[in-house]
């Protein structure tokens, strides 16, 4: 249960947190009423070009004792489009109380205080490149005798820079047909446009009313606590019986910041020259180590391979299970639940691996993968950034604790993809294509693709496809990157004779149905094993809606017995292994791994190994989308 909970909120929380989190309603059929009318209302904004936020300086007061918070903040916007800008869309939070003013003359032309959406058109319009500034303040509003309507905790204060207005149309809508139908609305199309689509990739993942921004801030708490904000600590001090630190930025940051305050205790860890902190509640000290373990290893890797870490720290910061069971890479600071810090993990570390080192891996690579190289917000951005992360942490881990031990980590992520489509109401997608809901594709399969492939082609090979890939598309602006120009970098490492791992893994839904069906062992004279391997081997295609497919042109398809296959001219991993006692359970020891060419779906093969074997395995780490991996793998008994 451990295990399926971590790779739930591995699912659910990493990198993108739902805007909705930010605008929450009472009920969810407020929630209904409300997304219905803000896309009838709006929708036909949706494609305004607007303004980009390029630096933001903040005052943030927190306030503990009553829960309650006020923030004073100024935008530089800038517009970073060809056309002039004369309407501005401002949408701001739901729960909280927003004011905010231009130093340009405005005209209001509506103001909704339900919805959140005011529509304004300049007196002069913003030109090409032009500047200007916006003003806000945001306070929650006051808290009652029964009901508290603020962020603010007595301790772990956690607030999202998402509370701030933003510009333009709030994608928030109903996505149930006959929902949508109950409020006059038509088929629910997405939201989000395909790759190829030039004009869609002007908006990014990430937030689509930000370039790449200057940050910061001074955060002031009562004076036994200590706050935090994105950027380095130029100031620390106390004054009218308040703390306050200033925080500033030594590089750009992405539209994703947040804001903390508690009574925390801290463990620290410097790698080259950058420090690594975990601030963490009295007593939740378990996992401390794991987690600063697996942010050094992840740090270590991304800075091999990909470019320079940009900042001169790193902070975890814990915040209450209340608020969320996510963790997310936010600029130089990554809020952590509560969660990661008080699980019990020792099941974890003994049969399979550390989760908090896992975790922590994942959230920092979305420093390169996320926060750096920031895709547009098109079907398959997700693999930039989730499958991405995913990939960093499995070779981290795999560093770590061996193959070996990693393969029932990717055997569950194999299980996760195959329970995930079963629960696909819509249309199952290839990994280039995922929907960013989709996360069974996304994180599971964006997992298991990445990784065999680096199994494939070579780590080396793959990484330095990537490492191009990132180094051209790091803070790039408009248009933004997208997975076909991923791909892209990636094919061109790939050599011809492995040219259908590309369609299999990445264009299509591509299954196996591999399956041992004997095995023969024959003591040699010299002291050596034979080992007589009788396996199939097949794979079909799915249309998205679970039609299987065996042809790619309707003609070249190829049978055994009852069993259908597409055209083989595949290599699958043939494992032979012997049982060895690891931390007193039972693990394997390879004796033979190599991939083999197969052209047919019965086969049979004679492998000679030096000492007695105990289980034979084709594609035994699970590498390939299988429908059963449970019969890759079979005992040797004679």
């Amino acid at each position: 249960m451990l295990l399926i909970f971590f790779f739930i909120a591995l699912g659910s929380g990493m990198y993108y947190v739902e805007e909705f989190l930010y605008t929450k309603i009472n009920t969810e059929k407020e929630e209904e009423i409300w997304a219905a009318d803000s896309e009838k209302k709006y929708k036909k904004y949706e494609n305004l070009v607007q303004p980009k936020i390029h630096a933001i300086k903040v005052n943030m007061d927190i306030f503990p004792n009553q829960n309650n918070f006020i923030a004073n903040g100024e935008y530089i916007i800038v517009n970073r489009s060809e056309k002039p800008i004369d309407t501005l869309l401002v949408n701001y939070s739901y729960n909280e109380i927003t004011d905010f003013s231009f130093d340009r003359k405005t005209k209001l032309i509506t103001k909704d205080t339900i919805i959140r959406f005011d529509v304004h058109e300049l007196e002069n319009p913003l030109a090409p490149g032009d500047s200007m500034k916006m003003n806000f303040k945001v306070w929650n509003e006051p808290n009652t005798l029964f009901w508290k309507n603020s962020k603010v905790l007595d301790n772990g204060t956690y607030i999202s820079g998402r509370i701030f207005p933003n510009f333009g149309y709030r994608k928030i809508e109903l996505e149930n047909d006959k929902k949508r139908a109950a409020f006059g609305l038509g088929k629910y199309k997405g939201h989000r446009c395909h790759p190829e689509e030039k004009h869609a990739l002007n908006k990014n993942a990430s937030g689509v009313d930000f370039d790449w921004l200057d940050f910061e801030a001074t955060v002031s708490t009562s004076l036994e606590q200590s706050a935090f904000a994105p950027g380095h600590l130029l100031k620390e001090w106390k004054e009218n019986n308040r703390h306050y630190f200033h925080y500033k930025t030594n590089a750009k940051i992405d539209n994703s910041y947040s804001f903390h305050s508690g009574k925390y205790e801290v463990r620290k860890m410097q790698w080259e020259d950058v420090e690594l902190s975990v601030y963490f509640h009295k007593g939740h000290d378990k996992n401390i180590q794991s987690l600063l373990d697996g942010l050094k290893e992840s740090l270590e890797y991304c800075s091999t391979y990909f470019s320079p870490y940009p900042y001169k720290e790193l902070r975890v910061i814990e915040y209450p299970i209340t608020e969320g069971t996510y963790a997310t890479a936010m600029a130089n600071n990554m809020p952590y639940s509560e969660s990661y810090f008080i699980a019990d993990s020792e099941d974890s570390k003994s049969d399979l691996i550390d989760f908090p080192f896992y975790v922590s891996a994942h959230e920092m690579a979305h420093h390169w993968w996320g926060n750096m190289v920031i895709p547009a917000d098109v079907l398959g951005s997700k693999m930039v950034t989730e499958s991405m992360a995913e990939y960093v942490a499995l070779q981290v881990a795999k560093r770590k604790y061996g193959k070996n031990k990693l393969h029932k980590f990717l055997k569950m992520d194999l299980e996760l993809y195959l329970k995930g489509r079963t629960k696909e109401r819509g249309i199952e997608r290839a990994l280039i294509y995922g929907d960013i809901k989709q996360d069974y594709i996304n994180y599971r399969k964006g997992a298991l693709v990445l990784f065999a492939l680096s199994e494939y082609i070579g780590e080396e090979n793959l990484n330095r496809a990537l490492t191009k890939y990132e180094k051209n598309t790091r803070f790039q602006s408009e248009p933004y990157t997208t997975s076909l120009e991923m791909l892209d970098y990636i094919k061109k490492e790939i050599p011809d004779t492995l040219n259908y791992l590309i369609k299999d893994m990445f264009e299509t839904i591509t299954i196996h149905q591999n399956e041992i069906k004997s095995t023969n062992l024959i003591p040699l004279e010299n002291g050596k094993y034979q080992v007589d391997i009788v396996f199939n081997m097949s794979k079909f295609r799915n249309t998205g809606k679970g039609k299987k497919i065996f042809s790619d042109n309707g003609r070249d398809s190829i049978s055994y017995e009852k069993i259908h296959s597409l055209p083989l001219n595949d290599y699958i991993e043939i494992g032979i292994f012997e049982e060895e006692i690891i931390n007193g359970k039972i693990g394997l020891k390879e004796l033979y791994l190599q991939k083999h060419k197969v052209d047919s779906i019965q086969n049979s093969i004679s492998i000679v190994v030096d000492k007695k074997p105990n289980v034979a395995g084709i594609d035994p780490y699970n590498l390939l989308i299988d429908m059963n991996p449970e019969d890759n793998r079979i005992r040797i008994d004679n």
